[in-house]
């Protein structure tokens, strides 16, 4: 009897950790609000990308718990039955999708080149100005490749583009968390702070991407502008400095010179 207590209490305090993040995580994608994004492409690229992660984190639950459920008697089984097969139910999903995935070189070859395509092409609407349309290409390279940082990096793009400027901010802080030392993308989200009016903010994102290539004219004039316009005297002196350092003949030079000695 009490070792029957023992195991019990072992399943409800597993089984409910395990529901308790599964709903916690179904919820949320990481920083990356897809539920807000518009139309059904959208809930299917966060299904995928969720069911995977849980699948990954929790598909040894299976195989730790049953053994313990034979011992348990039928009333208590059935009360935990729902729990585990919910669990269950996430595994096969997952399983069918890597059927679904090409196995040998020549099927990923495919697959890779109609992912370049449809970044293309989205590209090319992107560029006409309908976003739209290149919004749905790059959710549908990302309903195949969810871990695409290229379909992400275009996707905030479009947002930018179009002024949604949060959903563009959502998507960079997700990219962010699959490639944290892209310069680019620290970048990407400090334009977007600043076109929010949040500059100091702004101007974090473009000290980490000059931290991560220090000698990009890019990041330097960045940082140095956006020091000037919040008149952060310390942090424009350094960015000034390096300038001169990096690209002595910069054509703004001497205005940036002009605006920094009057702060």
């Amino acid at each position: 009897m009490i070792t029957y207590i023992v195991l019990i209490s072992i399943i409800v305090i597993t089984a409910g950790v395990v529901i308790f993040y599964y709903l916690k995580n179904k919820s949320k994608l990481a920083s990356l609000d897809l539920e807000s994004m518009k139309g059904h492409r959208h809930k299917e690229v966060k299904k995928r990308v969720v069911e995977t992660r849980m699948e990954r984190k929790y598909s040894g639950f299976k195989n730790k718990v049953k053994p313990v459920f034979d011992k348990i008697s039928n009333p208590l089984k059935k009360f935990f039955h729902n729990i585990y097969t919910r669990i269950m139910r996430l595994e096969r999903k997952y399983k069918e999708e890597e059927k679904k995935e090409p196995k040998t070189l020549e099927q990923k070859e495919i697959v890779r080149q109609n992912i370049n395509q449809m970044i293309s092409d989205g590209t090319d609407l992107m560029e006409k100005e309908d976003y739209s349309g290149a919004e749905k290409k790059f959710i549908e390279v990302l309903s195949i490749d969810p871990q695409n940082p290229n379909a992400y990096k275009k996707l905030s793009d479009v947002y930018f583009f179009q002024k949604d400027y949060e959903h563009a901010k959502e998507t960079l802080e997700f990219l962010i968390n699959i490639n944290p030392n892209d310069e680019m993308i620290w970048r990407d989200l400090g334009k977007v702070l600043v076109a929010q009016d949040k500059k100091e903010e702004g101007l974090k994102n473009y000290q980490k991407a000059m931290e991560l290539a220090p000698n990009n004219p890019k990041n330097i004039v960045l940082v140095l502008e956006t020091a000037l316009d919040i008149k952060d005297k310390p942090v424009a002196n350094d960015a000034l400095n390096k300038l001169k350092e990096v690209n002595p003949d910069n054509q703004k030079l001497n205005e940036y010179l002009e605006k920094f000695e009057n702060l």
